[in-house]
């Protein structure tokens, strides 16, 4: 771990040079980058000799939709930050001795696939669909669910995993930021429901002739609405806050198309051009894409 560079959120956005700047989601990378800029803060306070215990928990809960964006956004600012970023299937994890894959061979397998161990244990962990661990949804019932798994996890200690021919070995976790996300389909209602029953004034009153959509509600989220969807307060306690990444705009899928290394138009360029082939897509065809596009409603993969 020596030589933790410290970056600014702004230092870390600069680098990611990557990143296609979309109207939506100015606030969502300033966001990440902030949580990640904090990390390597802690990174370098334990490389100059803090105790873990004697430093706040970072973890962070993020609320996004398939589509957003979200994987690439964080994957490019861990990359400009100098960090591994390693994701993993949370639907899939259940608890140890069912059916499926758990927690600890679920860790097992991205540390295996990591370049280096010292790059593994200062990295970024996303746990994708994270949403469908809650109680009541996917299956999952208190009974049979694997929240309980992520405590250990959490705790900044030792986590044992078993490896693939079922030996045990131990990582510390102190130096990985866990980052959990998910859409977190119908978590809207439990919100309207919060703040439209309680006596409250400004930002979080809401009129009940007044027409709140989806973004404004999810944008108000908070760990006890979490809670209320079906997630364990123990561990939602080890989770330091809540961030909201907001669905892509018509705009944003015209810049997609359009501008950028990465855009569509420039990924079938470079294919079709091999053949000789010119390419391009008109103002007019890019209008009616990003009209199918949000109709569809799957984000930008559409």
């Amino acid at each position: 771990m020596k030589g933790i560079a410290y970056l600014t959120a702004a230092q870390i956005i600069e680098k990611a040079s990557r990143i296609i700047p979309l109207d939506s989601q100015k606030d969502s990378i300033w966001d990440i980058a902030a949580i990640i800029s904090l990390h390597l803060k802690r990174l370098k306070a334990m490389e100059l000799g803090a105790d873990a215990d004697d430093l706040p928990p970072i973890s962070q809960m993020i609320i996004a939709s398939s589509g957003s964006g979200k994987t690439y956004l964080i994957s490019q600012l861990a990359k400009a930050a100098g960090l591994g970023f390693y994701t993993i299937d949370a639907s899939s994890i259940t608890p140890s001795g069912y059916k499926g894959i758990n927690l600890s061979q679920a860790i097992y397998s991205v540390k295996a696939g990591a370049e280096s161990n010292s790059k593994f244990e200062t990295s970024i962990i996303l746990f994708d669909e994270f949403d469908k661990l809650a109680y009541g949804r996917n299956g999952q019932t208190e009974e049979f669910n694997s929240q309980a798994n992520f405590l250990t996890l959490l705790e900044g200690n030792v986590f044992t995993y078993t490896d693939g021919n079922g030996y045990n070995h131990k990582l510390n976790t102190s130096k990985i930021l866990f980052l959990f996300a998910g859409a977190f389909q119908g978590l809207d209602e439990v919100v309207k429901k919060r703040i439209s029953t309680r006596k409250s004034i400004g930002f979080y009153s809401l009129d009940k002739k007044q027409e709140v959509d989806n973004k404004t509600l999810l944008s108000q989220a908070a760990i006890a609405d979490i809670e209320n969807y079906g997630f364990n307060r123990e561990l939602l306690g080890r989770i330091g806050s809540i961030h909201y990444i907001p669905p892509l705009t018509r705009q944003d899928y015209l810049v997609l198309l359009r501008e950028g290394e990465n855009s569509v138009q420039g990924k079938y360029a470079r294919l079709l051009e091999a053949n000789k082939i010119g390419f391009r897509i008109t103002d007019e065809a890019c209008d009616v894409i990003a009209d199918q596009a949000m109709e569809k409603n799957l984000g930008a993969r559409a």
